[in-house]
């Protein structure tokens, strides 16, 4: 998998030395973690990046909410923390059919202890998933800054 994310970033340096003059937040921080994370799981990095930097947008900064009304910002936080999961456990539900060389494969074929399976929910409560960032404000592992 550290091979594809080295291509993948070497493909975004490539880009922004051919325009010459770049914004780096624009061509390389903000599109490389939600890419990588979807290559992560196993899901081409350019289907869904944009949206899944959208909904971790919401999950950390509640834009939409008005400064300083936390209810506004635990709503806005828990709709897109419920709609990252679906987005999740779809692509979970697809894996079980076509396990490939990802993370969420690789947690479908784990075995706790050397005896059980994990569950759905142990699979997408994992570290993977962001079903928790609702309720919690650190940062995640494919969002490391602003996506506006």
């Amino acid at each position: 998998m550290e091979p594809a994310l080295r291509i993948h970033a070497a493909a975004l340096v490539d880009g922004m030395v051919e325009v010459g003059e770049f914004d780096f937040m624009e061509r390389f921080a903000l599109p490389y973690p939600s890419s990588a994370f979807l290559r992560l799981i196993g899901l081409p990095s350019d289907v869904d990046a944009k949206w899944t930097c959208a909904v971790v947008e919401q999950i950390l900064h509640t834009p939409e909410a008005p400064v300083g009304d936390i209810e506004a910002q635990q709503r806005i936080r828990l709709a897109a923390g419920r709609e990252l999961h679906r987005f999740l456990a779809a692509a979970l539900e697809d894996r079980k059919v076509d396990l490939g060389d990802d993370l969420l494969s690789s947690l479908l074929q784990a075995r706790l202890n050397g005896e059980r399976e994990l569950s759905d929910r142990e699979i997408l409560t994992s570290p993977t998933s962001s079903s928790s960032a609702a309720s919690t404000p650190s940062p995640l592992p494919w969002h490391s800054a602003s996506c506006t």
